[in-house]
C-alpha cells in the first residue's frame, strides 16, 4: 500500500548515496597520494580517508608512512571538491587541544571539507616504538569520553575551561573556529 503524505508537506526524499575510499598512506610517496587523491576526485568520489598511524599496522613497521594531519592538510590545499578525513585520529597521539587546531587547520584549508574521527587508538607496538603511554582499554575509553567534551566546547564556545580526569583546560581561547558550524562533522 503506497504511503500517503499529509497535505501540504512535500515527499521525503532519501539522500543520495556517496561513496569514498580509504586510500591509507603506509608506502606511498606524496607525488604518489596526491596523484591517487586527485584521481579519486576526478572520478567523482565523495570522500578520501587517510589512516592515522605513525608505522604500518597490517605488515612491515619499516614501510614509509607519512603523517596523517600534515597530509591531509597539503591535500585540502590541492583538492577542490572531495570530503576530507583520517580514520580514526588516535586520542593516545595527542592532546585533544592540538588534534582540533590541526583539525580545523585541514577545515579552514579545504574550505569545510573535512570530516573528524577520533578513537581510543589500538595498536600497542607503535606507542611502544615511539615512548608514547598506552594505558588500557578502560582508560582509554574514558580519555576519549573526554576528549569528545573538550573538542565539542572548543569548537562551540568562546574561551574553554575543562577540568577531567586527564585533560585540563583553564579559559581556553580557541580561534579561528571551524568552517562548518557550529563543528566539524564526526
Amino acid at each position: 500500500m503506497p504511503l500517503s503524505v499529509p497535505s501540504g508537506l512535500p515527499p521525503r526524499v532519501p539522500p543520495a548515496p556517496r561513496f569514498g575510499l580509504f586510500l591509507g598512506q603506509v608506502g606511498q610517496t606524496w607525488e604518489t597520494q596526491l596523484a591517487r587523491v586527485l584521481l579519486a576526485e576526478e572520478l567523482g568520489f565523495d570522500h578520501v580517508w587517510l589512516v592515522d598511524h605513525l608505522v604500518d599496522t597490517d605488515g612491515d613497521p619499516d614501510k614509509p608512512c607519512l603523517e596523517a594531519w600534515t597530509l591531509l592538510a597539503a591535500l585540502a590545499a590541492r583538492t577542490e571538491r572531495v570530503r576530507l578525513g583520517v580514520l580514526v585520529s588516535s586520542n593516545t597521539f595527542r592532546h585533544p587541544a592540538l588534534l582540533l587546531k590541526q583539525a580545523v587547520t585541514v577545515d579552514q584549508v579545504s574550505r569545510g571539507r573535512l570530516t573528524l574521527g577520533v578513537g581510543t587508538g589500538w595498536h600497542e607496538p607503535e606507542h611502544r616504538y615511539y615512548g608514547i603511554p598506552f594505558p588500557p582499554a578502560a582508560e582509554r575509553a574514558d580519555r576519549l569520553e573526554e576528549a569528545v567534551a573538550v573538542l565539542d566546547a572548543l569548537m562551540t564556545r568562546e574561551r574553554t575551561t575543562f577540568g577531567g580526569r586527564f585533560y585540563h583546560l583553564e579559559d581556553a581561547p580557541f580561534v579561528p573556529k571551524p568552517v562548518q558550524r557550529p563543528r566539524i562533522p564526526s
